[in-house]
């Protein structure tokens, strides 16, 4: 478990609602050590709260809630989430927080190899096919003289502390499909980062794949996502600020994916449009970088990015995330 902490440069009560702890799952024994994680998780030792992917059903949401395009939307978030398992701590991760004393997750470990594990969720799919001139970056192709010219880059949002740079992006796998401990879903291959917001902790993750019937149909989920995120943003526009529902799905310990659900309790908006929340909805370590859904600020446009960053002993907490649309 990472022991690695958050704070902000902000004073006063608020600030100290956003200070605590990353949600990283660290594994000294590799993938073999994540299930005696989670039989030894300290925060949530019985996982209460959590909801597994192949037992969510509408009753599981508040009764106001339980309309079609939640419950929909919850769905397809899930399949989505994806989790991150990055091999390698870079050597350029910062011995702090900017403009603080307080160490960065992880930067004890950096230049060697350990296991950290975090979640995110795709968010776009583009397909390149032989007209378009373009070669796949992957590890296998690059060293290649015949690289693959049809394939496709997967954009996964996640915060920046999960996959700080490209040294990391490339010794990072990005599995999904992970739903049970039956169906351990596909690996891909992370290449590089774009949008790395030390600050904000909001990372654009890049990963690849060759086969262009599985990007099609996940490039078609993103479009679903997109037209549900449509519906419950009308539906919800006008209570917004009443409605306080707010859902994760992530992957606690680096296991099987879960959903959970709660309120936000708190706002940061002193930097509008980027803000941040604090919320009920459970988490463990694993959970850093899982998608932040708060009903009313749906990613429609891809406005609304915010992301699980860590914890305290009073509430679970966000990255900063753009709320304008």
């Amino acid at each position: 478990m990472a022991s690695d902490t958050i704070t902000t440069k902000r004073k006063g009560d608020l600030a100290k609602l956003f200070q605590g702890t990353v949600e990283l799952e660290g594994s000294c024994e590799g993938e073999a050590g994540l299930l005696d994680l989670r039989r030894t998780c300290i925060k949530n030792p019985k996982h209460d709260g959590f909801i597994s992917v192949k037992d969510f059903n509408r009753s599981h949401l508040p009764l106001k809630y339980q309309h079609d395009e939640v419950f929909e939307l919850t769905k397809v978030l899930a399949e989505l989430t994806v989790r991150l398992a990055v091999q390698y701590i870079s050597p350029d991760r910062p011995d702090f927080y900017a403009e603080t004393d307080t160490p960065y997750p992880f930067a004890s470990r950096k230049g060697t190899n350990f296991l950290q594990t975090g979640s995110g969720r795709v968010r776009r799919v583009m397909i390149f096919y032989e007209k378009d001139e373009e070669v796949c970056p992957c590890s296998e192709c690059k060293d290649s003289e015949s690289p693959v010219v049809e394939f496709g880059e997967i954009v996964v949002y996640t915060a920046t502390h999960v996959v700080f740079d490209d040294v990391e992006a490339r010794q990072t796998t990005v599995r999904f499909g992970f739903d049970d401990e039956d169906n351990v879903g596909v690996d891909l291959e992370g290449v590089y980062v774009m949008g790395n917001d030390k600050v904000n902790d909001i990372c654009h993750l890049h990963c690849v794949s060759h086969d262009l019937d599985f990007l099609q149909k996940l490039y078609d989920t993103c479009l679903k996502c997109d037209g549900l995120s449509y519906n419950v943003l009308i539906r919800y526009d006008d209570t917004m600020f009443h409605d306080k529902l707010t859902l994760l799905v992530s992957h606690p310990h680096g296991c099987f994916k879960q959903i959970s659900i709660g309120e936000w309790t708190d706002k940061d908006s002193e930097s509008y449009p980027m803000t941040r929340y604090a919320y009920t909805a459970p988490t463990c370590p694993g959970s850093s970088g899982a998608f932040l859904f708060v009903l009313g600020r749906e990613p429609y446009y891809y406005a609304y990015d915010h992301v699980h960053s860590g914890s305290n002993s009073i509430t679970n907490f966000s990255s900063f995330g753009d709320e304008s649309l």
